[in-house]
């Protein structure tokens, strides 16, 4: 192990079923805990922490029950901790003045706070915990960021930083055994670089830009099979508006044209899917093009030869590449 890193565990599993939430209640303080309903007999539990230079990752899951943290008793209180919370059917949070529903899952930054969650359910998260003097946000702006509204629109939090850190559920261990060598200063500059987004703070539009544009290219992928997919419909569920999202994409390129393109790839790629021959027809419904004549028609003028050609053989005159947003033609075949 890496020197200044260090992995430890606590799970309850290891205790009498009997005495597990007890045990369990006794580990999780300053945090207060009662059981929801009689006290459980099968109580599972477990906590899971990574530590990196000033960099803590936290991963924890419990069972159903009422918790409470009390500002005045954090055992850290210059930290600034960002949390991400899986779905917990009727489990409620809440912090900084905010109550915030968790049956869809949420995410929290956290400063110095009372919390409480009341999770019959159960409660799923992973943490990450930075030092609050490395990331400077006001106790005014913790209660404005906290916006479950604000959360799930922002695009550095849900196209970089949310990845990132549920990307690390289930890894701590080996992230233990071979962390990278700035992994707590790349964990601090990505804290960062979401509170300036959340707060409108110094962020370069360059930066914003990327990651709205990653965000319209996951929400195009997702509903390539609605036909009435357009621009307006990604600006609406990024929450921008329409010039914002072609602002985030290079200049000369249309965010029709990038559906267009989107759609084409999908269809090329189920075409030649191995061991699956859906019928032609199917596959322009799947890729939100179900007129099969002008399916037919946008492949050929992309790609240079039909559905049906390509399927059984003839190969493309054009180059195809996933990372691109535009097809681009190939040259070569033309000489």
């Amino acid at each position: 192990m890496t020197p200044g890193t260090q992995h430890r565990c606590h799970d309850a599993s290891g205790v009498e079923p009997r005495d597990r939430f007890e045990y369990w209640r006794s580990r999780v303080r300053p945090v207060t805990m009662d059981p929801i309903g009689d006290p459980p007999h099968d109580f599972r539990a477990r906590l899971e922490s990574l530590y990196v230079g000033d960099v803590t990752v936290i991963e924890m899951s419990h069972g159903p029950a009422r918790s409470a943290w009390t500002r005045e008793l954090d055992p850290d209180p210059d930290r600034l901790r960002l949390v991400v919370y899986a779905r917990s059917p009727r489990g409620v949070g809440a912090w900084h003045g905010q109550q915030v529903p968790l049956t869809r899952g949420g995410t929290a930054l956290l400063g110095a706070t009372d919390r409480s969650w009341v999770t019959p359910a159960g409660l799923r998260g992973v943490e990450i915990d930075v030092p609050l003097t490395a990331v400077t946000i006001s106790a005014r702006d913790l209660t404005r960021v906290n916006d479950p509204g604000l959360m799930r629109r922002d695009p550095v939090l849900t196209t970089l930083v949310r990845p990132a850190l549920i990307g690390m559920a289930g890894r701590l261990r080996g992230l233990a055994a071979c962390p990278d060598e700035d992994f707590a200063g790349t964990w601090i500059s990505m804290v960062t670089m979401l509170v300036r987004s959340l707060t409108d703070r110094d962020l370069h539009s360059s930066d914003l830009d990327l990651a709205r544009r990653v965000q319209a290219l996951q929400y195009i992928d997702r509903h390539l099979d609605d036909p009435t997919l357009d621009p307006a419909a990604v600006a609406a569920a990024l929450h921008v508006s329409r010039r914002t999202l072609y602002l985030s994409f290079p200049e000369g390129v249309g965010v029709a044209r990038v559906i267009r393109t989107r759609r084409l790839q999908r269809a090329y790629a189920l075409l030649l899917e191995p061991g699956r021959r859906r019928p032609i027809a199917q596959i322009g419904e799947r890729v939100g093009l179900p007129d099969p004549t002008h399916f037919s028609r946008a492949f050929k003028a992309a790609y240079g030869i039909s559905p049906r050609s390509l399927r059984n053989g003839v190969p493309p005159t054009v180059s195809v590449s996933a990372d691109r947003t535009t097809p681009r033609r190939d040259r070569s075949r033309r000489r």
